[in-house]
């Protein structure tokens, strides 16, 4: 090379062919180190080296290609923010969010908006994700202001020229973005596009703002927040020929991210779907310990600062301090790369499919286990032998089951690494799916026996057995109280009552909020009548009663309800509700008992570990779970109504000395939750550390429980995951 005056530049030019190199993925990446040495006179004056990965990028059609293989991206956006420091992270921190995204199954990572700390690109290389690119470009309060503004032309352009030239040797990187939410970009964004392209033509450009059709000058088509159905029509629709990516997606702030499995089902039916970024990886809190009594993850105006956003930057698949929230293990199912799908579950055959691009199955180690009414009985090995990726193949789980009736009997097959890789142990569980096995019978039911006497008084019922005590209020319509072998379950008045609201999620749920404000849901009035009790059988109480419940705006709802009390303290309660607006929106139907707070342990046959719903429930599989109801209360910083389970079989709560209540389901499956608090003093309070101490265990027993959806930024829950307000009968069981 030339010799240079001091501050001069030029451009030098080698070639050094490689024969058949390893190829670099995010699945394989692998890396060869570039050695640059500068001589003078025989002896080595400078070097300088970096890790190079060799991978081809190709846009053919509707299709991104990586080494000629079609990908899909499944990916988060991730801010760069710890709550120890800020904007401020180190090389570990750095590791550590690496490390947890790939164990989520992601593949991919969005750089929002911004260009990240260089060492990140480098660890991307290093562990394997596919990185987009996004220049340090956004004016999110001014949008479209700068599409044609002069003055901030070439500002633009040499932000994506520096995102370009600081970033375009990691093999990491396969898109480069313009920036984010300035508006439809004008002949600003287009020029800035055509510098990218002269800088570097090997890789598609991205910028959601062009929208998607033939009027945008980028290579993939792009939006935000559409829904599934919305996906759906764009993947189907001939007119496009770009591969549609969704930047942003499943909004996951608070209690939210729902209907990650259907946008995920829907990328994989799909070619001309590439995937997305659910938004985002981590809840942006600070820790503010300004007052060592009163620490707090700080959202907007934790620190007294003005303006704010409040609420809106807990918002990640997991806490601020990398904890998983339940969105975690529901956003690892959705984006696991091996699909299960029973072909004949009786008899064990099953069809492994391996979404893989670049990786055989050879590369796990599969497994079964096979659980009876919860818990697991039996469990083997999976042999599995090589599949490679895009194939499919029948294999044969070698369970042997002779099935009880009226017991329920789960499948479960999973996938653990075979061996350790950089992100994660050998053993790490990377897929699973389960399975619920055809049952053979019913179980008898058994006949009430026991003894139960009735006695009546100017107030209340009193309903005796050997062991339990019930009184049943005649003006309020419930029982008032219950004691099982002295020990007091109740609390006064604490029976059940029809509970149609919740704690809203913030901010997800404020739209149905306003419904429940204005119907007056969360101060309804209630009056009992035609409050009845009979004696059928020496064992049989039967005690009926019509409440109805007036709110706002001619809101009213009639609940008419059944208890047909046995001797051995079994309680079955029918449910029959009316609805003055059948088109409301709820957020449950189901009812609300406040315990005796002793009664702390909690345990259910159900979905768990973690919370989950309707439209977020694909991660928790079905089984036996033990807690205590504190440890149901998700820590989410800003306390709301949390802890739900579906698909609940059976919850039991009970207090040390053994005493407790027991829910079952009756006709269909419960929504189920046990918390420490009220809908009430979860809304009220800002900070989780300012709960008051509980003064009630409030049980949950629900017939149907409104999705999360992600509607603080994105899409409502689906209509199938809606409750509205339609007449409804429903029943459960109590047992002491």
């Amino acid at each position: 090379m030339p010799a240079l005056e001091p501050g001069a530049e030029v451009p030098v030019q080698a070639a050094l062919p490689v024969t058949n190199p390893r190829k670099w993925t995010a699945e394989t990446p692998a890396l060869y180190t570039t050695v640059l040495s500068l001589k003078e006179g025989g002896h080595t004056t400078e070097m300088l080296s970096a890790r190079t990965g060799f991978r081809q990028l190709e846009v053919k059609g509707r299709s991104f290609l990586v080494n000629g293989t079609p990908i899909k991206l499944k990916g988060v956006n991730r801010h760069e923010n710890w709550p120890e420091s800020g904007h401020t992270v180190t090389e570990a921190q750095m590791i550590k969010d690496i490390e947890l995204i790939k164990q989520a199954n992601c593949n991919h990572v969005r750089t929002c908006h911004y260009s990240d700390d260089p060492r990140w690109y480098e660890l991307c290389d290093e562990y394997g994700l596919f990185v987009l690119s996004e220049a340090n470009v956004e004016s999110h309060g001014a949008m479209d202001e700068f599409n044609e503004e002069p003055s901030i032309k070439d500002a633009i352009i040499d932000r994506n020229v520096a995102n370009v030239e600081n970033f375009k040797n990691h093999a990491s990187v396969i898109i480069w973005s313009l920036g984010n939410e300035c508006g439809n970009g004008g002949s600003n964004f287009r020029a800035a596009l055509a510098k990218v392209k002269e800088l570097d033509n090997t890789r598609p450009v991205h910028y959601e703002g062009f929208g998607i059709g033939k009027n945008n000058p980028a290579d993939i088509d792009s939006r935000m927040y559409t829904g599934p159905d919305w996906v759906t029509r764009i993947a189907e629709d001939n007119g496009y020929n770009k591969p549609f990516y969704l930047c942003e997606y499943a909004h996951a702030m608070f209690n939210s991210m729902g209907a990650v499995d259907e946008y995920n089902h829907v990328f994989d039916q799909y070619p001309s779907l590439l995937g997305g970024c659910i938004w985002e990886w981590q809840d942006q809190g600070i820790y503010n310990r300004i007052d060592p009594n009163h620490p707090i993850i700080a959202f907007g105006g934790g620190f007294g600062e003005q303006p704010n956003d409040h609420y809106f930057i807990h918002k990640g698949v997991v806490f601020s301090d990398r904890t998983p929230k339940p969105h975690f293990p529901e956003l690892k199912r959705a984006y696991q790369w091996i699909d299960v799908t029973a072909d004949d579950i009786s008899k064990g055959l099953v069809t492994l499919k391996n979404r893989y691009q670049f990786t055989d199955l050879n590369a796990f180690e599969g497994s079964w286990e096979l659980a009876e009414n919860g818990v697991v009985k039996t469990a083997g090995k999976l042999e599995v032998g090589s599949v490679a990726p895009f194939a499919a193949k029948q294999v044969k789980i070698p369970f042997k089951l002779k099935q009880l009736p009226g017991e329920e009997y789960h499948l479960r097959v999973a996938f653990r690494l075979k061996h350790h890789v950089s992100w994660a142990p050998d053993g790490y569980e990377v897929a699973a799916r389960q399975f619920e096995l055809p049952a053979v019978a019913k179980a008898a039911v058994a006949a009430a026996s026991g003894e139960v006497k009735l006695q009546e008084e100017d107030e209340v019922y009193i309903v005796t057995g050997s062991n339990f005590k019930f009184t049943f209020s005649k003006k309020k319509g419930t029982f008032s109280a219950m004691e099982s072998k002295g020990t007091r379950l109740l609390n006064d008045n604490g029976g059940p009552m029809l509970h149609l609201w919740r704690a809203p999620h913030r901010d997800d749920d404020m739209w149905a909020n306003d419904y429940w404000d204005r119907a007056g849901l969360k101060q309804l009035k209630w009056e009992a009548s035609n409050v009845k009790a009979v004696q059928p059988t020496p064992s049989t109480i039967v005690i009926a009663a019509e409440l109805t419940g007036s709110g706002r705006n001619n809101f009213t709802v009639t609940h008419k309800v059944t208890y047909t009390i046995s001797g051995n303290g079994h309680i079955k309660a029918d449910n029959d509700v009316q609805f003055s607006n059948p088109r409301l929106v709820l957020a449950r139907i189901g009812v609300r008992m406040f315990l005796d707070k002793q009664l702390s342990g909690f345990s259910y046959f159900g979905r768990g570990p973690m919370e989950n719903y309707a439209d977020r429930k694909a991660g928790m599989d079905v089984g036996v779970y033990t807690s205590t109801v504190k440890e149901q209360l998700t820590p989410y910083e800003k306390p709301m109504e949390c802890g739900n389970h579906e698909d609940v079989r059976w919850a039991k709560l009970v207090a040390p000395s053994g005493a407790g209540i027991r829910v079952s389901k009756a006709d269909r499956l419960l929504q189920v939750s046990a918390l420490p608090y009220a809908d009430e003093t979860l809304d009220r309070t800002e900070y989780r550390i300012d709960l008051p101490e509980n003064s009630a265990t409030v049980l949950n027993i629900c017939h149907a429980t409104l999705g999360v959806g992600s509607a603080s930024c994105g899409p409502r829950p689906t209509e199938a995951f809606q409750v509205r307000a339609q007449a409804t009968k429903f029943s459960y069981e109590l047992d002491l």
